[in-house]
């Protein structure tokens, strides 16, 4: 992932928030709405609810390539394949 995520945004529970700091190697730091149990699914690409985080939203804001985004994401995030 790009450090250049900064301010761009994940869906929690169907809802846009706002990712914070620097992306340190796999990890990132984001606003919540609230107070979530431990858990809580998180959506960093994909649809969630009524909302949706595509990698060429996330390649607009960053000014990289959709593919040079894609090459990035680390085997450790949870990949699920909806309709």
């Amino acid at each position: 992932m790009t450090r250049r995520l900064t301010g761009a945004e994940v869906l929690v529970n169907g809802q846009r928030c706002q990712i914070l700091g620097k992306l340190a190697m796999d990890a990132m730091m984001i606003r919540l709405p609230g107070p979530l149990p431990l858990g809580t699914k998180v959506t960093v690409l994909g649809r969630d609810g009524d909302e949706e985080i595509t990698l060429d939203e996330w390649a607009d804001f960053t000014g990289f390539a959709p593919w040079e985004l894609s090459i990035n994401l680390n085997d450790r995030l949870i990949r699920e394949i909806s309709e």
